[in-house]
């Protein structure tokens, strides 16, 4: 079976898990769409939000549902050993005189690792934690080895409060503030199970598939309209006052976000459908996904915008009322008619003004309805100038 055929397989085959796992996860299905995104771009997330909502169940159903990988859940603590994360001492090794750890099963030898309480690890396992993380890279004894480590997904009731562990928090690509259930047929639903954790092996994706999409992300095209849309996303997020994406993460967000997202739906480039995504990634604090939302709603759009249309009948407003002064004021009031109507038509002007803003920020259906608004607003500024040129004729004869 070759690398693309391997990939079609796990594409499909984690779109199913993803399915089976929102009918079975009520209300969650962010989670388990950013835990799909993250499996394919080997990024890092962060669920922030109380206990007893199903974080950890669901984290833990989706990675150990990849057959062949291995799995480690960590409820961390401060008080908790080197040896905990890392591995116990290897005696035999001891003896011989070397300081080495039996690292399997452990985080240096896993593929996902989930990190329950994740801002509340003891500060001496804080740097080595981080290095696996980043670097992939753990020294055990005197020799450095390679860690298979894909995912770190953690886990918290707040965000971090000391900058020791802002380190963790920045390389969260996606964040999600987890909440439990609020329909109430949901709720009824949910207390028929029997709160054990489900079991999806059934639907038999295996890490190989996994590694294969993962490598078919890189062939995933990005259009220009979509690296215009996150500068002005940038932007916006800084005109707001959420400093959430520098240099860094904006890569990590194209490369490894948008991407995923892609292949998740089947497409090969980005489209504008898929930054809806960011909602879950852009926030630095609670209380801001909001205002993430709105920016990324105001550039992305749809056929059928708000904004736009709002603009679109002001102009036309303007100028039913400039052709209905002209019927009334002209030939005999032709002065105060051309008067009026070098206020409509800077009124006009602004609002073209603005329409050019919206077309310029925007991509996908909202760029195509602000162009055609935009046409349809100058051409009722050439219908405005031909009535004022009537208006002087008129008043010239």
């Amino acid at each position: 079976m070759d690398a693309l055929e391997l990939a079609g397989n796990g594409i499909e085959k984690m779109s199913k898990l993803r399915e089976e796992m929102e009918v079975f996860f009520l209300e969650q299905s962010r989670v388990i769409r950013m835990a799909n995104a993250a499996t394919i771009g080997e990024f890092n997330f962060c669920l922030i939000g109380g206990v007893g909502i199903a974080k950890s169940m669901i984290i833990e159903s989706w990675f150990r549902s990849i057959d062949g990988s291995k799995f480690m859940l960590k409820l961390m603590n401060k008080n908790m050993s080197y040896e905990e994360l890392f591995g116990p001492v290897n005696m035999d090794e001891l003896m011989a005189g070397r300081m080495t750890r039996n690292v399997e099963g452990f985080l240096p030898a896993v593929h996902y690792f989930f990190k329950d309480e994740i801002f509340k690890t003891s500060p001496m396992m804080l740097n080595p934690s981080l290095r696996v993380v980043n670097e992939k890279k753990f020294t055990n004894g005197n020799v450095e080895i390679d860690c298979p480590l894909r995912v770190l997904v953690g886990a918290s009731n707040e965000k971090p409060s000391t900058e020791a562990f802002r380190a963790f928090w920045s390389r969260m690509l996606g964040r999600i503030e987890v909440k439990g259930i609020a329909d109430k047929n949901n709720y009824l639903e949910l207390l028929s199970r029997d709160g054990s954790r489900p079991n999806f092996d059934h639907v038999g994706l295996t890490l190989e598939e996994v590694d294969a999409v993962s490598k078919v992300r890189g062939l995933v095209v990005v259009p220009s309209e979509i690296k215009e849309a996150m500068w002005n996303i940038r932007g916006k997020l800084k005109e707001a006052g959420i400093d959430s994406l520098d240099d860094r993460k904006s890569v990590w967000v194209v490369n490894k976000l948008l991407k995923s997202e892609a292949l998740m739906s089947g497409s090969p480039e980005v489209g504008p459908e898929h930054l809806g995504i960011l909602v879950d990634a852009l926030w630095e604090n609670l209380g801001e996904q909001a205002t993430v939302s709105n920016i990324v709603s105001d550039i992305v759009g749809s056929g059928d915008d708000v904004e736009c249309k709002k603009l679109l009948v002001q102009a036309q407003e303007i100028a039913q009322t400039s052709q209905d002064k002209y019927h009334e004021l002209v030939p005999h009031r032709w002065v105060d008619y051309l008067e009026a109507s070098a206020d409509y038509r800077q009124a006009m002007v602004n609002i073209k003004c603005s329409m050019e803003s919206i077309r310029s920020m925007s991509i996908g259906e909202r760029k195509v309805y602000a162009s055609e608004c935009l046409a349809e607003i100058v051409s009722k500024i050439g219908q405005m100038d031909a009535l004022m040129n009537d208006a002087k004729i008129e008043g010239g004869n």
